[in-house]
């Protein structure tokens, strides 16, 4: 039995120590299979969504529940508090710039995926 608890205190350190170095490529990849899965088809676009939706998700599930709210007093508060934020240096301003970076690079591949896309079917309309 005391084998079981080692190991299992080994595992919760290498988690607490390493696991965003697992968790976080498991989820990019996840994600970007289940958009490929959803029928993308071009491999830029479906990365370009990989890298914009994460981060988004992520922030959505770090706010918490937004829904819940009352009426349109707290919506307003709401944003508000949340750009004020964005102005506000805090301790989480590298996981703001991760993510941050993530959604312009991923805009920036859905833009570059959408034209390719836009201009391969003007030139086959064109033929």
């Amino acid at each position: 039995m005391d084998y079981l608890v080692i190991f299992l205190s080994l595992a919760l350190y290498f988690l607490q120590a390493y696991g965003f170095l697992i968790l976080v490529p498991l989820i990019y990849s996840t994600f970007y299979f289940a958009i490929r899965w959803a029928g993308v088809k071009t491999k830029t676009l479906c990365l370009g969504l990989t890298l914009l939706g994460v981060p988004i998700l992520f922030w959505l599930w770090l706010l918490g529940p937004i829904f819940p709210i009352e009426d349109a007093s707290e919506l307003w508060t709401l944003a508000a508090d949340l750009w004020s934020d964005v102005f506000t240096p805090s301790p989480m301003t590298p996981l703001l710039a991760y993510t941050s970076l993530s959604m312009l690079a991923g805009g920036i591949l859905c833009g570059v995926g959408i034209a390719k896309k836009w201009q391969r079917n003007k030139s086959q309309a064109a033929v």
